[in-house]
């Protein structure tokens, strides 16, 4: 039998859910685990990941702690997918692009970390682009699908814009303490393409998932890795009409039943529920219709009573998405909530539900600053209540919630943060959540100047005075913004976030200094106060009422400059290269630093204008040049162009950082006189001197000519070659035979003569008649010369 049904699932628990979200043992056997909880396996050496949904105890007191940003020096570029949470409550995840071969990576983050720690990066022929999560076992090996086979990258190259990979994908292992990915099995296309959703992994080892494309059909698939083995086992195959393009997670009970979704497909086109029976094929249990909602974009949970529960990503009462169930042992969607867009809109990820029945779960959009929200659905009450509200500071488009075991919630935010690439966040229930009067902050003394320019070093401090309730020993995260309105809200800008570890008694009022570097360039002019944002270890959070008064100047970058010590001779001739230099002194008459490349393009002007001007020079300098300072450039001025004649001045336009520009004119002109080649050619030598008749039309030899530039200006070269026509004439010169033409790379400088060597055949169709010939050359004009020709001496025979 397949190890799909020969591994029975967990003894004694009935209708249980098999998902990514859920806790994981460390180790074979029980893990450190609260009431309620329990994980059995038939193999000693694998986790089941099962999950008592029904033993969770969420309450209604909340907060949400930000435990990193990614990016910055996080080490990582954003993250994706679900998390995997240990009982310890180090989190891991996947991120899918950034890494040493843009290709993603694995990190985990360990409890009370400031930054994660990257397990190994993708590419190198171990798959790209992980688009789902991981599932962990009990030996703490990591699992999880690449969508690509390889990456997009050739050696070090960048990635070219919507390039990421080639293949269809792969399934990968991470040994516990391992840094190397291992690539357990392949797509192809005929098993599977693009496996977008998270694994499960059964209580054997076996591993399941579904994959968006291939399959029979292209629509996608259910697929087993027994484990094991390196082949992929296709478990279904769809085919639009019993559901389309699966990339949520899959569900499988205590029977080995596979239950899943898909977001597209089914009778009307707006995704399914199906079921794959542990001895049967696929069967879909019931289709979305938008009324009932539609775009499921994450996976079931399941109760104790076998009854199934999602969220739709769209449809609805509202079209902004709802909760619903599937009674057990029925085919029909029952809506159970709406959104309502203020509450969340656009659910995403799995479900999690408590002993009450009541189920909790995130939004991915919406709510107060439309960033997302973290719900719950009381049971019975067909409500939707915000339990936390994403702003962007903490976090933005939440991915669902991961369990650890001890009460506490994770979740990975896609967006915001301090740098906009997402963050890590903690929901901390029961006890912990913020209570007015709690935990207070003010801001006090600073050493910031009254008005200052975004982007300019001020290197100034800020006393931010902190008195919790409770004993503080732990780390203080301290986030300064600048408000345009007095609150720290979505239109405030982050200038700084500081932590600092403290051990301060409870109601004892302590202060942490925040050195302030610079205020963001980003900011218009104007004025801003100072606020700050504070987050004890408990994830309480205290925001100063008022705080200091800036006025911020717009940064600016202005150039100014003068040319001079310009070795350019009084009178210059056109098309011949100059050893010339010109000196440019720039000065930055902004308010901020110039630093970045800078750009200067020179120009030879009648008028001293770019616009009539005959770009001759272009350079490029990296610069860093504080305001009110300047700096010199020296520039040499190559070539002077060919056909020019006349007055010119030499004007210099510079470009730089910030839009800063100047255009520089000397303040003398300088003549420029046109240039000319004058070409004159001789015959040296020609063999052979005779020429059977019989074989004319094939005979071969050679000449040597040399060409002498009595002219003012270098001739010839790859770009204008000398082109000469080889002759034989008769002695009367009344008629004249080309033998062949040639083209000649030589470059010959003014006063000077090159001696060319060339081989030639006849390329006549008939043959000259008999007699005496003189070998004739023709030169084409070249660099404003006139023509050249030359007779030999010698005369040819032909017999």
């Amino acid at each position: 039998m397949a190890p799909r049904t020969s591994d029975a699932g967990p003894q004694g628990i009935s209708k249980r859910s098999f998902h990514h979200l859920s806790i994981n043992a460390s180790g074979g056997g029980a893990a450190q685990l609260p009431s309620g909880y329990k994980i059995t396996s038939t193999k000693t050496n694998r986790a089941v990941g099962c999950e008592w949904l029904e033993s969770r105890t969420l309450l209604s007191t909340y907060s949400v702690q930000t435990l990193l940003s990614l990016g910055g020096n996080s080490g990582i570029a954003a993250a994706n997918g679900s998390l995997v949470v240990m009982p310890n409550d180090t989190v891991y995840g996947t991120t899918p692009r950034g890494g040493i071969d843009l290709s993603g990576s694995i990190f985990a983050l360990p409890k009370g970390a400031a930054q994660v720690t990257t397990l190994a990066y993708f590419g190198g022929g171990h798959g790209s682009d992980p688009a789902g999560g991981l599932v962990m076992d009990a030996a703490g090996n990591l699992y999880g699908t690449t969508v690509y086979t390889t990456s997009g990258l050739a050696g070090n190259n960048s990635r070219p814009t919507g390039s990421f990979g080639a293949g269809d994908g792969t399934i990968f292992e991470l040994a516990k303490g391992s840094k190397a990915i291992t690539t357990l099995a392949t797509f192809d296309g005929t098993n599977g393409q693009s496996p977008e959703g998270t694994l499960v992994i059964d209580a054997g080892g076996n591993l399941y998932g579904t994959t968006r494309t291939g399959g029979a059909n292209g629509d996608g698939t259910v697929f087993e890795l027994p484990s094991g083995s390196a082949s992929i086992v296709t478990l279904a195959s769809f085919d639009g009409t019993n559901g389309k393009n699966p990339i949520s997670p899959l569900l499988i009970d205590s029977a080995d039943d596979v239950f899943g979704t898909t977001p597209v497909g089914g009778s009307n086109g707006d995704g399914v529920v199906f079921e794959i029976p542990a001895s049967g094929s696929l069967t879909t249990l019931a289709s979305f219709s938008g009324a009932n909602g539609a775009s499921p974009l994450g996976g079931l949970i399941e109760d104790a009573s076998g009854n199934l529960f999602g969220s739709a990503g769209a449809g609805g009462a509202n079209n902004e998405g709802n909760v619903y169930e599937i009674a057990s042992g029925s085919g029909t969607i029952t809506p159970i909530a709406s959104f309502a867009g203020i509450d969340g809109s656009n659910p995403q990820g799995e479900l999690a539900m408590d002993a009450s029945g009541d189920l909790f779960g995130t939004a991915h959009l919406s709510g107060a600053a439309d960033d997302g929200t973290v719900f719950e659905v009381v049971s019975e009450s067909g409500a939707i209540t915000t339990i936390a509200a994403f702003n962007g500071p903490n976090g933005s488009l939440p991915q669902g919630l991961a369990a650890d075991g001890n009460g506490n919630y994770f979740t990975l935010a896609s967006a915001g943060g301090t740098f906009g690439l997402g963050t890590v966040d903690r929901v901390l229930l029961g006890g912990t959540a913020n209570t007015p009067g709690r935990f207070t902050a003010v801001l006090g003394q600073t050493t910031l100047p009254t008005a200052v320019v975004g982007g300019q070093i001020v290197d100034s401090t800020v006393t931010v005075g902190l008195t919790d309730a409770l004993p503080v020993n732990g780390l203080v995260t301290i986030r300064l913004y600048a408000s345009s309105d007095g609150a720290v809200d979505s239109a405030s800008s982050l200038v700084r976030t500081f932590e600092s570890p403290v051990n301060i008694k409870a109601g004892v009022q302590f202060a942490i200094n925040v050195p302030i570097v610079s205020l963001p360039t980003t900011l218009p002019s104007g004025f801003y106060r100072l606020l700050a944002q504070a987050t004890d270890p408990f994830g309480n959070v205290a925001i100063t009422a008022s705080g200091p008064g800036v006025e911020i100047a717009a940064p600016a970058v202005a150039f100014s400059g003068t040319l001079s010590a310009i070795t350019l001779p009084a009178q210059s001739i056109s098309g011949l290269q100059t050893p010339a230099m010109a000196t440019l002194l720039l000065s930055n008459d902004g308010n901020i630093p110039s630093q970045g490349p800078v750009i200067v393009q020179l120009y030879l002007s009648p008028d001293g204008t770019v616009a009539n001007g005959t770009a001759i020079r272009a350079a490029a300098r990296l610069l860093y040049l504080l305001p009110g300072t300047s700096t010199v450039i020296r520039l040499p001025l190559g070539a002077i162009p060919a056909g020019l004649a006349g007055s010119y001045f030499l004007v210099a336009q510079v470009s730089g950082p910030r839009g800063a520009t100047a255009t520089v004119s000397s303040a003398s002109s300088y003549t420029i006189a046109p240039g000319a080649a004058a070409i004159s050619a001789r015959i040296d030598s020609f063999r052979p001197a005779t020429i059977n008749s019989a074989a004319a039309s094939s005979f071969r030899g050679t000449l040597s000519l040399t060409l002498t530039n009595t002219g003012n200006i270098p001739a010839g070269g790859p770009s204008d070659p000398f082109m000469v026509s080889f002759n034989l004439t008769t002695g009367d010169g009344m008629q004249s035979l080309v033998l062949q033409n040639f083209a000649s790379p030589a470059i010959v400088g003014p006063g000077r003569s090159k001696t060319i060597q060339l081989r030639f055949r006849n390329g006549l169709l008939a043959s000259p008649a008999a007699g005496m010939y003189f070998p004739t050359i023709f030169v084409n004009p070249i660099a404003g010369s006139l023509a050249a020709s030359a007779t030999g001496a010698m005369s040819i025979t032909v017999e």
